[in-house]
């Protein structure tokens, strides 16, 4: 029990030992970061010791046998009366659970300077860092990047070549277009991205995602400031001249592909092809140049001693040619030898080992880019390819079967007016792998003010509105055709979108009268998807008809999702069946009074006298 005494003892001054020197150092702000670490390893200590004073208090089994023979003894040694006075029994003190110690009181930190400034970067970050790439300002920059390209395609070759080596009729325009290029990267980096159909706006993200493409590294080699050593006389003198030190520049030719991209996204009226024919246009007149560049730099460094006539296109002088003249000739024999044709004759080693290269690249890139434009061009009016493939088809079909020539004719007719009015063949099948809210703004686009003008159509509802559209379908009259016949029953309702329309009402008698018209935007045979009546009146086309079709079925499925229409549609119907039942019932009773009448008259005129 003493040994128990004294660890306890040793762990209570330990304890104390810890929580005067944790509030010691409390009175020390400097100490901010070790006052926290000794909080913790304070309150650590008090919970194991808290552990083991319960573990202690727990009797152990042993314990209890050896306190009830002492009890025993004691007993025994108070009935024999060896002691007459009463000693006061010794009972051991309650063990009291040591108090946890109340936590050390923590000064709030202050706000340093760094805290506030990322608050302000975490402000900023999803605010103004973050550059759409479908706006308009991204594509317009992008075509200016495309113009200060040109600008270093053109000119530096140019100045190396034709020996325009000074430095100030040039540098405020190079120092415009390497600020420039900075600009360009900061805003690549800051430039939105897309991960599983979301854009991604933080700034550390979209700055990695810019690092880890191959343009980064390309323009990091085009901005390196090499022409500072142009600057220097003494470089310009003994080594290269200023011009030499901008070729970096060039390494920005690699993005000329998603500039021209940037710009058939941004005009999005010309057609995606017309831009990938530019593109090849583009990269071969800058082929050209190059190799128009070189090719004077040759006949410079020879001299005119060493270069040969027969080398030069017309074999004239060229170095003593005004720089327009010489450039057009260059150029000129530039397109000759990349095409295969070149009309001079190298006499040197030099001449023949250029003339070698140019051909061989020339023929490579004249290969890809006649293969490029040929498919283009035949890409240019896809739809038209596949509509003259499919009326070579009916007419091998229709010469095949022998059909009359009237009725090949009029389906040729058909197809034409297919074509011409709205593009395709088959309309329906145009947008089929859009998603559905997709397929629904374009037919809202296409029907929405054609069906809100018929009263059968007229809700509030416009999820009922939609769900019409999507069931709507094309169908095209060819003039004279009949589009529904009197005495049938009824299993769909057309919408006139172009186009005239007769209503044509049989007599009893079996004459044919035109009671109506109707033009575009009318609607017709739209009480058969309600009430199962046969058709009153036939319809005819007049003209070429534009029409939507809209069946039964559909109609009869969609308004099990929409009772409340449904009720209201029938209504509508049953009110305007009435008023054609009585109209009917009026002709025929007009018809029967002008048949008596004419009875009558007959009857007058034959018994008036001779």
């Amino acid at each position: 029990k003493k040994k128990k005494k004294k660890k306890k003892k040793r762990k209570r001054l330990r304890v104390r030992c810890t929580l005067y020197t944790t509030h010691y150092k409390m009175m020390h702000p400097a100490n901010a970061m070790v006052q926290a670490k000794e909080h913790q390893r304070s309150i650590d200590n008090l919970s194991k010791l808290h552990e083991n004073n319960e573990e202690e208090d727990k009797p152990h089994p042993s314990d209890r046998k050896n306190d009830r023979m002492r009890a025993y003894q004691k007993q025994d040694s108070d009935d024999e009366g060896s002691s007459d006075t009463e000693q006061p029994s010794k009972v051991p003190p309650k063990k009291k659970k040591p108090a946890a110690a109340a936590p050390p009181f923590q000064p709030k930190k202050k706000k340093t300077v760094g805290d506030i400034l990322t608050l302000c970067w975490k402000s900023i970050d999803t605010r103004l860092l973050a550059l759409d790439p479908d706006k308009s300002f991204r594509h317009l920059w992008n075509m200016l990047m495309l113009l200060i390209l040109s600008y270093n395609c053109i000119s530096i070759p140019i100045r190396i070549c034709f020996n325009y080596h000074s430095i100030f009729p040039w540098i405020l325009v190079d120092i415009a277009c390497d600020i420039m290029t900075i600009i360009d990267m900061f805003l690549n980096s800051i430039t939105m991205y897309q991960q599983n159909g979301a854009k991604v706006r933080e700034f550390r993200f979209t700055v990695w995602h810019y690092i880890k493409t191959y343009y980064f590294w390309f323009d990091l080699i085009s901005i390196i400031p090499l022409d500072i050593f142009g600057y220097i006389p003494y470089i310009t003198t003994h080594f290269l001249p200023y011009p030499y030190w901008r070729l970096n520049r060039l390494a920005r030719l690699i993005r000329e592909k998603y500039y021209f991209k940037s710009m058939e996204d941004l005009i999005t009226r010309i057609k995606p092809t017309w831009f990938r024919l530019m593109r090849s246009i583009y990269f071969t007149l800058v082929a050209a140049h190059f190799i128009a560049c070189a090719y004077f730099l040759i006949m410079f460094k020879q001299g005119r001693e060493v270069s040969s006539e027969t080398f030069i296109p017309g074999q004239v002088d060229l170095l003593s040619m005004d720089p327009f003249s010489q450039y057009i000739r260059c150029f000129y024999w530039a397109f000759v030898t990349m095409t295969g044709y070149s009309n001079t004759q190298p006499s040197t080693n030099l001449e023949t080992a250029y003339s070698m290269v140019v051909s061989g690249l020339g023929l490579a890139l004249y290969i890809t880019i006649i293969g490029t434009v040929g498919s283009l061009i035949s890409h240019l009016d896809a739809a038209h390819q596949v509509y003259i493939s499919r009326m070579d088809q009916v007419n091998a079909f229709m010469q095949f079967r022998m059909l009359p020539s009237d009725l090949q004719d009029s389906i040729r007719e058909y197809y034409t007016y297919l074509w011409k009015s709205r593009r395709s063949l088959d309309e329906s099948n145009v947008f089929s792998d859009l998603p559905q809210h997709l397929q629904i703004e374009v037919a809202l686009k296409l029907n929405e003010k054609m069906i809100r003008r018929n009263t059968f159509f007229q809700t509030n509802d416009n999820r009922f509105i939609e769900s019409i559209v999507l069931k709507l379908r094309p169908k095209l009259a060819l003039p004279g055709s009949t589009i529904i016949t009197q005495g049938e029953i009824g299993k769909e309702m057309y919408l006139i979108n172009n186009g005239t329309l007769e209503v044509i009402v049989t007599v009893p008698n079996g004459s044919k009268i035109v009671v109506a018209t109707l033009e575009t935007g009318a609607v017709c045979g739209e009480i058969a998807l309600v009430v199962e009546t046969r058709r009153t009146a036939t319809i005819r086309a007049v003209t070429h008809c534009d029409l939507f079709m809209l069946t039964k079925k559909d109609f009869s499925a969609i308004c099990d999702q929409y009772p409340e229409e449904r009720k209201r549609i029938k209504e509508i119907a049953e009110e305007r069946s009435k008023k054609t039942k009585q109209q009917q019932n009026n002709n025929k009773k007009k018809d029967d009074d002008k048949k008596e009448e004419k009875k009558e008259d007959d009857a007058s005129t034959t018994n008036e006298p001779k």
